[in-house]
Parts: structure tokens; sequence; C-alpha cells
């Protein structure tokens, strides 16, 4: 939204005019001015009274709303309002995954301090029972559960990382967001900046270009400038030098 083209800005306005009752484009169109730096809050409180009234459903404008009062307002109100929008449509799997991710967002930003383990405990009982609505959990969610158990119950989340590390079906994708994960997974929470190190590596060789690649070979740049290990260091300088040298992949 920050980079949005201006022609495509200055359509979302005509069409937030043309059909004020499409409360979708109008939380677009608002989360597209607050990303541009208008001060939008009152406007936003409207608006969720408008978007809390009309039946649920994917384009019923609540998704971007709550992106934008998480980003721009505050995330405990993100959490209030989407809350009440699953206390008014309590069967509403859409609202419990929008509830669920509003409760996730908050608790694994940087400025949350775990002081209260009663509410990261019922984030956890809401993400499970968000997954447990679909037939199978996506790989994302997995490990999403264990960065919230990792607030409470480490142990809990290294097994849910040992038990995705031994799935023998990822694609190459995956399976690189994966070892990315892990790897902040035991820098952070586990104190292990060589294994932390290792699964870096794992994520940078595999020849798929996305963010968590990108992330891992950052992280082994800053490794280079804190390990003092010679070995790793020629073994991580060396695998930077051959990516830096694969622009098929670079440019994919």
């Amino acid at each position: 939204m920050t980079n949005i083209d201006p022609e495509v800005l200055k359509k979302l306005r005509r069409a937030s005019k043309q059909d004020p009752y499409n409360l979708y484009i109008a939380a677009l169109y608002l989360e597209a001015r607050a990303a541009k730096g208008e001060q939008i809050q009152t406007e936003a409180r409207m608006l969720a009274e408008k978007v809390l009234e009309r039946p649920t459903s994917s384009y019923s404008g609540i998704s971007p709303l709550l992106r934008v009062y998480r980003s721009y307002i505050s995330k405990d109100e993100a959490v209030k309002l989407a809350e009440e929008a699953l206390r008014r449509h309590p069967d509403s799997r859409y609202l419990r995954r929008s509830a669920a991710i509003c409760h996730v967002k908050k608790i694994l930003s940087k400025d949350y301090k775990p002081e209260i383990n009663p509410e990261i405990n019922r984030v956890i009982g809401l993400w499970e029972k968000m997954m447990g609505s679909y037939q199978e959990p996506s790989l994302k969610n997995q490990i999403t559960l264990a960065s919230i158990y990792a607030k409470v119950n480490k142990e809990k989340a290294d097994q849910i990382y040992k038990e995705l590390l031994e799935r023998e079906d990822l694609d190459p994708a995956p399976k690189q967001m994966l070892y990315n994960c892990y790897a902040k997974h035991l820098y952070f929470n586990g104190n292990d900046s060589r294994r932390s190190t290792e699964f870096h590596v794992k994520a940078a060789v595999i020849p798929e270009e996305s963010m968590y690649r990108q992330s891992s070979i950052t992280e082994l740049e800053k490794t280079l400038g804190r390990n003092k290990d010679p070995e790793m260091c020629r073994r991580i300088k060396e695998l930077l030098t051959r990516l830096e040298n694969q622009p098929e992949i670079q440019n994919q």
C-alpha cells in the first residue's frame, strides 16, 4: 500500500464514491490513505460500526479494516474489533480466523511482553481451534503455532518443529520457509547460534527466490561480523560467493 500507484489510488477513490455501500472497497481505500500518512482513525471507527452490522463474508470489509487497525490504530483495538465481530457471528470460520490472526499479531509483535500467560494460552486455544476448522492445517499455520508456544512452552514449540522437520512431503519453497523460521527459533528462543546458522545455510541453498531466502542470506551476512569460528566463516563466505554467481536464481 505504501507504494501504491497513483492511478490505482484514484480508481479506489472513484470506486468508493460510486459505490458507497461497498464496505470492502471503502476499507481498502482507507488502508491506502493511511499508508500515505493520512489520519484515518475516526473514519476507521465509523466504518467499523457499519461493517459489524453487515453479514459476515470475505468481502464484508472486515479483513482490510483489521489490517488498518493493526497497522495504524492499535493491535489492542484490532483484537477488540475482531472479538466483537466473532461475538456477533460465533459460527463464522472466517471471523474465527480473523480474530486468531489479530491475537497472534499482537503477541508476536516486538513490543509485546508476555506478562500474562492466560492471554497467550487463550490465543493458543483460538489458533488451534482455527486450524481444526481446516482438513489439513497449512505449514505456515503450524509454524505460527510453534511461535506462539515458544512464548510459554519452549519444549512444545521444539516438538512442533521436530515433527515438521521430519516431514518428507515438503516441496522446496515450503521447506525453505521452514528452515528459515526454525533458524530464527533456534537463535531467539534456543540461544543456539551455531545450529541457527546451519539452518539459515539450508534455507539459502534452496534455489527458490523468496523473502525467506533473502532473510537467511541477510542473517548469514550478519553472522560473518560476529562469528569467531574461522571454519564457519569460511563456509558462509564460500556459500555467499556461490550465490552471487547464480544470477538465474537471484533474478527468478
